[in-house]
């Protein structure tokens, strides 16, 4: 690791927390989740997630739990695959080791916990059939020479989730960002941000709110 890579991955934030917005996942978890499971299971067909800059893993493990629980409750087969990125390899490194100590899970229900969770002491490691669903991979989404992250191959997202991310970056940074989640989103392919970013997301256009409430927008055009 190089001086410069050290300064750049001081200057960022990498701060994430399990359900971080309780506001947008219980929407995924009670409608859009749902409702992608419905158009999926038994299809054959892979409902597809993209962790937009993922930071140590808690949001991609958050989603995956969400659409486990989503899985056993619709009764046909669901397969699918979460795509994980960031720009810090060291937050990658504590992402695919999926171990968090107790004070990180203050959000997470007891019977998530023991349902996806293995405790080891003051540890919790996230249990192997979720982590298989998630592949955590370096990528820089204001790379301008690739489309989608490598692992992704051609896009065709159903959800991307980048959150807690637009905010630092200037407004031509922010729409490079956004054009880039819009491509990898399929049509009617939802997108969800932070609470503190829904501005950002109605001024770039391309998106529409699927609720007033809450930061959750559909791809639109």
């Amino acid at each position: 690791c190089t001086e410069a890579d050290q300064l750049n991955t001081s200057l960022l934030v990498h701060h994430s927390e399990f359900f971080r917005s309780p506001l947008s996942f219980g929407l995924l978890e009670q409608v859009v989740l749902p409702a992608l499971a419905e158009q999926k299971s038994g299809s054959g067909k892979t409902l597809r997630i993209w962790s937009a800059g993922c930071a140590a893993g808690q949001e991609a493990y958050s989603i995956a739990i969400l659409v486990e629980d989503t899985a056993a409750k619709c009764g046909k087969p669901l397969v699918y695959q979460v795509t994980a990125t960031d720009s810090s390899e060291a937050c990658l490194q504590t992402a695919r080791a999926g171990v968090y100590e107790e004070s990180a899970l203050g959000n997470v229900r007891q019977r998530h916990l023991k349902s996806y969770f293995d405790q080891n002491g003051v540890f919790f490691n996230i249990k192997p059939q979720v982590q298989a669903r998630i592949d955590f991979s370096k990528y820089d989404l204001l790379d301008e020479s690739s489309a989608f992250p490598p692992a992704a191959v051609f896009g065709g997202f159903d959800l991307v989730l980048c959150c807690n991310l637009l905010y630092y970056y200037n407004t031509a940074a922010q729409k490079k960002i956004l054009s880039k989640l819009r491509r990898a989103l399929v049509a009617g392919g939802f997108l969800v941000c932070d609470e503190c970013e829904k501005e950002i997301i109605r001024q770039h256009g391309g998106f529409l709110a699927f609720s007033a409430y809450h930061a959750v927008f559909n791809k639109i055009g």
